[in-house]
């Protein structure tokens, strides 16, 4: 059986730790950008992107994160489509 050190174990959290850091940026500048064309969007005052622009935020504003992400990676549900 292999023993890990202090050292192994500490080395280890520190990788992870470091793309937890990255991932969280990328999400959070993504999710900027998402926000910014948002905004654009609806302060341009095309016919129809208010109403579009409001069922996307009510589509993601009252579901879990993970659903959320779910959704985002497979689709719409069969019964959807």
């Amino acid at each position: 059986m292999v023993e890990f050190t202090l050292w192994d174990v500490l080395r280890n959290l520190l990788l992870a730790g470091r793309w937890t850091v990255a991932l969280s940026a990328i999400a959070f500048l993504g999710g900027g950008l998402v926000g910014l064309a948002l905004l654009t969007e609806r302060a341009a005052r095309l016919p129809g992107a208010a109403r579009g622009v409001g069922v996307y935020v009510q589509l993601f504003q009252g579901t879990p994160l993970r659903s959320s992400a779910s959704r985002c990676r497979r689709g719409p549900p069969p019964r959807w489509r």
